[in-house]
């Protein structure tokens, strides 16, 4: 019975939300229309509209429609930290929308860090400066990045025109996702230290213009 979370806070939000909870060590859940964008609470009770189906057809939905393709790659990750003994749990605050959040396997003593860029208001071209971030130990690779941003001048929440027949989502929000990546092929980060086995300080990144609220890595 709670309102969007397009609603309450930002389109950007909806990702960095998504992938936060899915570093978390424990089950984790969604719902219809989280992923498909729906910018308003969807009733239950009163709904009369049906969801749209799966299919590469016109008014369908499939894996490049809004999250999904995302949604999968983040509950893929969540189950294998599980699987792989990555236990321990931390959780950082690099400035006041920000988050690091790091799973670690005691055994190997290897991590998954996962730096989310929040958006809890409507996104503006202006936003929090990010200090480097120094990481111990040898940058492997980038499970995966991506970015949302929702055009409020093309697309206004306020305005969204909803579907007579089916249940729709935003159409004009833009994505960018892509998986396993070289620290070089990031968009989000560049790295300004070394990054070979026989180096011993600390790793250092830093991150572009393009880590934008509704950005995580």
């Amino acid at each position: 019975d709670n309102p969007s979370e397009i609603e309450r806070r930002s389109v950007e939000d909806l990702l960095p939300r998504s992938a936060c909870v899915s570093m978390a060590n424990s089950s984790i859940g969604s719902y219809r229309g989280y992923d498909e964008l729906v910018p308003h609470y969807i009733d239950v009770v009163h709904e009369t509209r049906f969801y749209v189906k799966w299919g590469f057809e016109k008014q369908r939905i499939n894996s490049k429609t809004a999250l999904i393709s995302i949604r999968k790659a983040l509950n893929k990750l969540h189950i294998e930290l599980a699987q792989q003994g990555f236990n321990q749990l931390m959780v950082d605050q690099l400035n006041t929308s920000t988050l690091l959040i790091t799973r670690h396997n005691i055994a190997t003593h290897q991590s998954i860090l996962l730096i989310s860029h929040t958006s809890f208001y409507q996104v503006n071209e202006k936003w929090e400066y990010i200090s480097p971030l120094s990481i111990e130990g040898i940058i492997d690779d980038i499970i995966l990045e991506a970015i949302i941003n929702h055009p409020q001048d093309k697309e206004p929440i306020r305005n969204f025109q909803r579907s007579n027949d089916y249940i729709n989502g935003l159409e004009h929000t833009k994505i960018y996702f892509k998986e396993n990546l070289s620290i070089e092929q990031s968009q989000c980060i560049r790295l300004t230290s070394p990054n070979s086995p026989d180096y011993t300080g600390y790793r250092t990144i830093e991150f572009t213009d393009n880590f934008r609220p509704g950005s995580i890595i």
